[in-house]
């Protein structure tokens, strides 16, 4: 079986004593493991699998000893360059909100960094009602969650941030429950929580800190963004654009907005 017992940004295989209970892992702890197989035998596994430090690739794992025995990496499906890219791996964190609840969350720190600076920050959600695509996951590096939130920071000062709120699935019930005829309130109160722990803990400037988002956790956010000041529109887009705008286009948008209403770290 797959769970997030052991970490919550990862996804790992178990063997289970179904007698007992008792669960084993059996790919290594930092990997979030998707699309796993198993064997007719039970004695291997297969599953696309890495984290941040390592892209995913297709692994081949043994189903019948413990974790202890080392993955074989079938494929090298990635670009070598890519690990020229891969500057500064994301620091995880965790607070409560205010009923209690914990939420996972990473930052990218800029070089220099004190817990007593004032920068600008940006705090990127995604949202997801009863979705279990989190964006606090080891092995994501989604465009604007991860590769973005780490340009700000090299480049331009920034202390980026990236968080699951409530409505997920996958982090349990008081998660995924949380939206039950008040969609939005949730997320709301969750990002309220996270302005109040980044301003105390994170070296940032309360009055310069920026949200974006994407589909449902964006959706009043990049509103704002792609109609003010000058109508910035794709308008052969669908849901995740990609029409005449492309992906560096909009990142760009994002780059010069903050810049503008955020301002540049010291």
């Amino acid at each position: 079986m797959a769970a997030n017992r052991d970490d919550p940004a990862a996804m790992n295989l178990y063997r289970v004593d179904v007698h007992t209970g008792a669960m084993t892992a059996l790919g290594q702890a930092l990997d979030y493991h998707r699309k796993s197989v198993v064997s007719h035998s039970g004695q291997w596994l297969a599953a696309n699998a890495g984290h941040w430090g390592q892209p995913p690739e297709l692994k081949l794992i043994q189903g019948l000893t413990s974790s202890a025995a080392p993955a074989q990496v079938l494929t090298q499906s990635h670009d070598p360059a890519l690990r020229q890219l891969l500057l500064q791996t994301p620091e995880r964190f965790a607070f409560k909100n205010r009923h209690g609840d914990e939420l996972q969350a990473y930052v990218f720190k800029p070089a220099g960094w004190r817990a007593s600076d004032q920068r600008p920050a940006v705090v990127y959600v995604y949202g997801s009602v009863l979705g279990d695509g989190h964006m606090v996951e080891r092995d994501s590096f989604q465009d604007t969650a991860y590769w973005f939130q780490m340009y700000m920071a090299l480049k331009h000062g920034y202390v980026t941030v990236t968080l699951d709120t409530r409505g997920h699935s996958n982090y349990g019930q008081a998660f995924s429950r949380a939206n039950w005829e008040q969609p939005g309130r949730p997320q709301t109160e969750d990002l309220q929580d996270a302005v109040a722990y980044i301003s105390q803990n994170l070296g940032v400037d309360r009055q310069r800190m920026g949200l974006t988002g994407w589909s449902f956790g964006g959706f009043q956010t990049q509103y704002t963004l792609y109609t003010q000041p000058d109508l910035f529109l794709d308008p052969d887009g669908g849901h995740g654009l990609g029409g005449a705008v492309k992906n560096a286009g909009w990142h760009r948008k994002y780059e010069a907005f903050w810049l503008r209403h955020l301002g540049r770290a010291p």
